[in-house]
């Protein structure tokens, strides 16, 4: 789905690619057709449901997959994201569970049904995968533009001004 933050002049897609199981590299399940999508992606959520038992070993398989699909996509950037915490109702659990996986990376615990932690959520991706784009969104370097002068062949270099510039940039 696409994302609109800072009112609506910045934007990006998620793309979820659900399932990606033990050996989907090698194609069991729908592994590959899941993972082509992986290729096109600027950063990765892992997300996990909090009730898992071992979110250290689902992580480390998943890393496993990628690696074994495609290496490179582990140096994208990414974010752990722990869903469904308000399964637990108890804040010290939760802070509990965040620092046994503080190791892991960047971790956010949210509830998505609940809304928990979702502003948060989207504060870290914005500064993970999309700072620069945010920055040049929001502090455009301004180009000299160029104008033709038809009568005598000359160009001339003017200053684009706030008046001129676009509102609702999309990346």
């Amino acid at each position: 789905g696409v994302v609109k933050r800072r009112g609506d002049i910045f934007r990006f897609t998620i793309a979820d690619i659900p399932g990606i199981i033990e050996g989907a590299s090698m194609g069991i399940g729908l592994g590959l057709s899941f993972l082509r999508h992986i290729e096109r992606v600027k950063g990765i959520l892992y997300l996990f449901d909090a009730s898992s038992l071992d979110i250290e070993e689902d992580l480390k398989m998943l890393k496993n997959e990628l690696a074994t699909y495609n290496p490179e996509l582990l140096n994208r950037p990414y974010l752990i994201v722990l869903n469904k915490i308000d399964i637990w109702d108890d804040p010290e659990f939760t802070r509990d569970v965040m620092e046994k996986v503080s190791h892991l990376g960047k971790v956010i615990a949210i509830s998505a049904d609940k809304e928990t932690n979702l502003e948060e959520l989207l504060v870290n991706m914005d500064e993970t995968f999309f700072k620069e784009e945010i920055e040049k969104v929001l502090n455009p370097v301004r180009e000299p533009k160029s104008v033709s002068n038809s009568e005598n062949g000359s160009t001339t270099s003017n200053t684009l001004d706030d008046s001129s510039e676009e509102s609702g940039n999309s990346i």
